[in-house]
C-alpha cells in the first residue's frame, strides 16, 4: 500500500471521523479490551461526575456505568501513535471508537493505526473494519489479525 492511495481512500478529510466498531461483545470482552488498552496505550478516562480524569480505564468505573445508565456519558482518549482514538461508552454490547483522518497525516500514523487494529483483531480473534461515521457496513479497511485490505467504495 502506497501512502497516497491510503489518504485518498482511507483518510481523506471529508469533515467525517472513522469509526472502529467491535459489535457483539459482553462485558468480558469490555474487560479484556479495557486490560489491553491499559497496558498498551496512553489513556485519559474521563468521569464526569467527580469531575476526574485518570490515567487508565477504570473498568469498575465503566461496569457501574453500564449498570447505572448515568446520563453523563464516560469517555476515554487513546494515544495510537500520533493520533487520539475517542471511546465513548455508550453501548455494552459494542465497542465503539473513533479517529479523526486529519491525524493520519503519514505512513507513520497509518502504519500505527493497522498495528491497533490487527493487535485487537487478534485479540478478539475476529475481522475488524475501519469505516466511515455512521457507516459501519461500508468499511474503509478490513483487518483481519495481520491481514489488511483496502475497501474500495
Amino acid at each position: 500500500m502506497q501512502w497516497e492511495e491510503l489518504k485518498k481512500k482511507v483518510y481523506f478529510e471529508d469533515g467525517a471521523l472513522r469509526d472502529i466498531i467491535i459489535r457483539n461483545v459482553a462485558w468480558a470482552d469490555w474487560k479484556l479490551w479495557i486490560d489491553f488498552i491499559n497496558g498498551n496505550y496512553e489513556v485519559e478516562f474521563s468521569i464526569p461526575e467527580a469531575d476526574v480524569t485518570q490515567v487508565f480505564i477504570d473498568h469498575i468505573e465503566v461496569e457501574r456505568y453500564f449498570a447505572d445508565e448515568s446520563e453523563l456519558i464516560r469517555k476515554a482518549k487513546i494515544r495510537i501513535g500520533k493520533c487520539i482514538a475517542m471511546c465513548y461508552f455508550c453501548s455494552e454490547d459494542a465497542i465503539e471508537y473513533d479517529i479523526d483522518p486529519k491525524e493520519v497525516v503519514s505512513m507513520d500514523g497509518h502504519l500505527a493505526i493497522a498495528s491497533h487494529l490487527s493487535q485487537v483483531s487478534a485479540l478478539f480473534d475476529r475481522p475488524l473494519v475501519l469505516s466511515l461515521e455512521g457507516y459501519p457496513h461500508e468499511p474503509l479497511l478490513r483487518v483481519d489479525r495481520d491481514k489488511i485490505e483496502i475497501v474500495s467504495l
